[in-house]
């Protein structure tokens, strides 16, 4: 078979492959142009009033048990402060080797209107003082066996917290020093 044979016979692929090119290209040209059109027409109808809420941000967390004067304040990063008389007298200090259970008290209350829970008509309740970036907001959680919800799960947390505090060691105050005789240099037991 000579050259202009096979020159021949590759025309024709040629012209076909240009000619499948033109048309995916025009396919292409018209979708666009529908889909222009659609959206300049709007017939998709436009988004709804979008708003975006802004979280909130805690700074801290103090748990006030009823009928208690005292309080626990709680940070996120770990640091919990126990007051013999809320807010005044600061009684001991810690930071807990693992915060998870303040940073699951911290996502409940960030994620869920805590304020909207209201003080208990009996039994002993905690209330919750979340200071936040936006202010303060104030929330009761009874405890008890009928804690149910995210009441419930917010009682399990400071319960873990306070599990969590490290116990106080005693320090001994009895202890009476004695020194220790001193060798004479003089005397000689031998």
């Amino acid at each position: 078979m000579n050259t202009a044979s096979r020159k021949i016979s590759l025309l024709p692929a040629i012209v076909v492959f240009f000619l499948i090119i033109a048309s995916l290209a025009f396919t292409a040209r018209l979708i666009g142009k529908a889909y222009r059109s659609r959206l300049l027409k709007g017939e998709t109808p436009p988004p709804q009033n979008l708003v975006a809420e802004k979280a909130k941000v805690i700074k801290k967390i103090t748990l006030t048990r009823s009928g208690q004067d005292g309080c626990l304040e709680v940070t996120r990063d770990g640091i919990v402060r126990q007051f013999s008389i809320c807010g005044e007298k600061l009684t001991e200090a810690n930071r807990l080797e693992n915060p998870k259970n303040i940073l699951e008290l911290y996502q409940l209350a960030s994620e869920n209107n805590l304020s909207l829970l209201n003080l208990p008509q009996k039994g002993e309740y905690y209330k919750l003082t979340i200071e936040t970036d936006s202010g303060t907001e104030i929330a009761y959680i009874a405890l008890g066996s009928n804690s149910a919800g995210t009441a419930g799960e917010v009682a399990k947390s400071i319960a873990l917290i306070q599990g969590d505090l490290p116990q106080p060691t005693p320090t001994p105050t009895d202890i009476s020093v004695t020194p220790s005789p001193t060798p004479n240099p003089l005397y000689s037991p031998t």
